[in-house]
């Protein structure tokens, strides 16, 4: 795999004539408008943006409020750093007034910044605040010397794990070292390498910052150890990619049998998923993050552009064995109508998922709930993780897991304290809750529905 700016990898092509603001963003699965600052942002993480981006749409950047919102939603997606170096790179970029240059650049440099102050809500992470360009820049240099002085303690202990998303992205598919943000380390490691690799990062600095219990949950209930290190880096020591229970399965085993070694752009050797498998976890992360990162789909589309010879086949067959198809589906159908990335049509004819899923999912509006975090709802989280299982089987499994409040039960060890797992009648009750939002959210998703087709009808008349 090459860094995507290779012209080896890439040909690009713009949508149309014209500028991609002109008309809004679709999916198949699900269409409607989005706003002029999410088209902007949309068109700048294109890899083509130079060509779909027309000059005259930069002119919307003069407004304070929509260069605040932009920057704020980029923030908000983790594609600040990308959004900036697309700019920089856009040919109207040097008819911007400086001012407004800078103000992009360095947003807050002459008063608040953008963002600063609001309550944490909708899910924003203090790690979600707006940054300047040279913040993003000396951040994402810190964090890859970090990673390269944890690999090398690995190394000189003969342990070499396999580095995950983030650092394996941003070795690979990325140009410039902001383009992709990442917060911590994932490292897989074989099972019988995992303790030693914990004494080996701990003893680099890192700790578990929680109690044993919460560490023995960990082990017993996920599929990695989070350890923090004081200024704020944070490894994962990872045995597996899943948790055993859920619908959505990736192999380990198969990751740690075809890694490859990344490109040696940096001092530090590092061995990576291949292609096939990136693709495969990034999908597996939009649902994690109840399709609510716009950088997950990036991800998607920059993995596909810079592997012409990517397996198809392979990721396909990888896809339904773990359950993976429909999910695997979406990714790839919001990546090419978004970001016109190149995929090959018997592939979403292969995956397609069935008539009730892509029902439900255009109900949902995919688009634009990615781009508005509409999914991080309770409610719309458990719909979008049920029509996404395959097969009736997954489906009443994981029902059954989500009445019977065993969601509730393990979710106890991810709260950031100390908290101890929940009673089982705690856990029975916000298992019905969550049954209870989880109707809710479809009673509303029928009757939005059932009002779109009453108000089209009419117009037809």
């Amino acid at each position: 795999m090459e860094p995507s700016a290779s012209a080896d990898c890439y040909n690009a092509r713009a949508s149309g004539a014209g500028s991609l603001l002109e008309g809004a963003p679709v999916t198949r699965i699900g269409s409607t408008s989005l706003d002029a600052v999410e088209r902007l942002l949309v068109g700048l993480c294109r890899r083509d943006a130079g060509a779909v981006v027309a000059t005259a749409d930069l002119a919307q950047l003069s407004r304070k409020s929509f260069r605040n919102g932009l920057v704020v939603l980029a923030s908000r997606h983790h594609v600040a750093g990308l959004m900036l170096v697309a700019l920089q790179r856009h040919p109207g970029w040097g008819e911007i007034p400086s001012a407004i240059a800078d103000d992009l650049l360095r947003p807050g440099a002459g008063g608040e910044a953008p963002g600063r102050g609001a309550p944490l809500g909708d899910g924003v992470r203090p790690s979600d605040r707006v940054r300047s360009f040279d913040a993003l820049l000396s951040g994402a240099q810190r964090k890859d010397l970090e990673i390269e002085r944890v690999l090398g303690r690995l190394q000189a202990e003969g342990l070499e794990p396999v580095v995950l998303k983030g650092p394996a992205l941003r070795r690979t598919v990325y140009a410039h070292p902001v383009e992709r943000h990442y917060s911590d380390f994932d490292l897989l490691f074989p099972v019988e390498h995992v303790d030693p690799a914990i004494e080996v990062v701990s003893a680099a600095g890192y700790a578990f910052p929680f109690s044993p219990e919460k560490l023995q949950g960990y082990r017993q209930l996920h599929f990695h150890v989070v350890l923090r290190q004081p200024r704020h880096f944070r490894a994962e020591i990872h045995w597996g990619l899943s948790r055993s229970r859920s619908p959505f399965q990736l192999d380990p085993k198969a990751f740690l049998r075809r890694s490859v070694k990344a490109p040696p752009t940096h001092a530090m050797p590092m061995r990576i998923p291949c292609p096939e498998h990136l693709l495969l976890h990034m999908a597996h992360e939009n649902l994690r993050d109840s399709f609510s990162r716009f950088s997950r789909i990036v991800d998607v589309d920059r993995i596909v552009a810079s592997t012409p010879d990517l397996d198809w086949d392979y990721s396909v067959s990888q896809a339904r064995d773990g359950g993976l198809e429909s999910l695997l589906a979406l990714s790839l159908e919001l990546s090419r109508e978004l970001l016109a990335t190149a995929v090959p049509p018997h592939v979403l004819a292969s995956l397609r998922p069935g008539a009730a899923t892509r029902m439900h999912l255009r109900l949902m509006q995919p688009a634009p709930a990615l781009i508005r975090w509409w999914l991080r709802d309770v409610g719309a989280a458990g719909s979008l993780q049920f029509w996404l299982s395959a097969g009736l089987r997954r489906r009443a499994r994981l029902l059954l897991r989500l009445l019977g409040g065993m969601q509730s039960a393990e979710g106890w060890i991810f709260r950031e304290s100390d908290q101890a797992p929940p009673t089982a009648r705690e856990a029975l009750a916000a298992g019905l809750k969550s049954g209870a939002r989880l109707a809710s959210h479809h009673a509303a998703l029928y009757w939005n529905g059932l009002r779109e087709m009453t108000s089209a009808f009419r117009l037809r008349r």
